[in-house]
């Protein structure tokens, strides 16, 4: 494909620097783990660049928000040019993903997302824009396709005052170590009224394992005293539990957010850039949802 800069019209044009180039890189990775075969869509506007998208069977969500103003430099045109409203556009992540993947700690990306018709967008990803030996500045083209902006909507209600942050290398060791076989075996969750959540893992050899992350200060004495009570308590794939693992070199500390009848949550920062949310039904609400749709269906039959 040999384009011109007069042949095509730019709708953002973005750069990012050293550090952050990485951080882009394992957010590529960790959402094409968690969407497998659908597309990504995301939006473009003057704030930056926002993603939320589902898998195929609706058990894991994932959203993410990169800020405008933490790129080297970014610039939002606008399909007409008037830098208003917002675009947005579907990608494959398997190509999105191919395209960065061999982007290294001190390399700058340059994203630039531009049309050559109005049946043809194209996503350019160049490694080292400002080298001018083609040998040391790579440039992929992507043909993505216009969307309307993703309809999926991130659950909410949480309650902010019992999150958990989570060290970034502490949540590491506990994917290390908790992690069974067969990969899709279940992590059983329990959070308890002093805030602390504990992961649980068991195979069929007879190992068990387990890790306790805590919310501030751990009074030993008094929990002798009044032990204290689990309130939260669900199953989870690990397959799906350690999906952040490639995101964690980015992030300072993996806030865990916890709630009946909502996905768990986990919040991690994407570098500099942004934030990331994944959410994660467990194994009961799927069970439930499916209970209430076949409930719904039979009702429906009845009329």
């Amino acid at each position: 494909m040999n384009l011109t800069i007069h042949e095509r019209k730019s709708i953002f044009l973005a750069e990012i620097g050293e550090g952050g180039s990485k951080a882009l890189k394992s957010l590529i990775e960790t959402m094409k783990l968690c969407l497998k075969q659908v597309n990504g869509v995301f939006t473009v506007d003057a704030k930056g660049i926002s993603s939320c998208n589902e898998n195929e069977d609706h058990r894991v969500l994932c959203k993410a928000v990169l800020w405008a103003n933490q790129f080297k430099s970014f610039s939002y045109y606008g399909i007409d040019g008037s830098g208003t409203g917002s675009f947005s556009f579907s990608i494959d992540m398997e190509n999105f993903y191919e395209a960065i993947k061999k982007v290294k700690v001190k390399e700058t990306v340059r994203l630039e997302l531009f049309s050559l018709s109005s049946f043809e967008i194209i996503l350019s990803i160049v490694k080292n824009p400002k080298v001018q030996t083609s040998a040391d500045q790579v440039t992929a083209n992507i043909k993505v396709n216009t969307v309307r902006p993703s309809e999926v909507k991130a659950p909410e209600d949480y309650d902010e005052h019992r999150v958990v942050p989570v060290c970034n290398s502490t949540f590491q060791a506990s994917c290390q170590s908790l992690n069974p076989k067969p990969a899709n075996a279940a992590i059983l969750v329990r959070r308890f009224n002093n805030d602390a959540i504990v992961f649980f893992s068991g195979n069929k050899t007879g190992v068990e394992n387990e890790a306790v992350f805590r919310k501030g200060f751990h009074d030993v004495m008094e929990e002798r005293k009044h032990p204290p009570v689990v309130d939260f308590q669900a199953s989870y794939s690990a397959s799906h539990l350690f999906l952040v693992k490639k995101m964690l070199a980015n992030t300072i500390n993996v806030l865990i957010y916890l709630k009946n009848n909502l996905p768990l949550r986990m919040r991690l920062n994407i570098g500099q850039l942004g934030l990331f949310d994944i959410y994660i039904k467990s194994q009961e609400l799927v069970q439930m949802e499916k209970e209430i749709e076949a409930g719904e269906m039979d009702s429906s039959e009845l009329r």
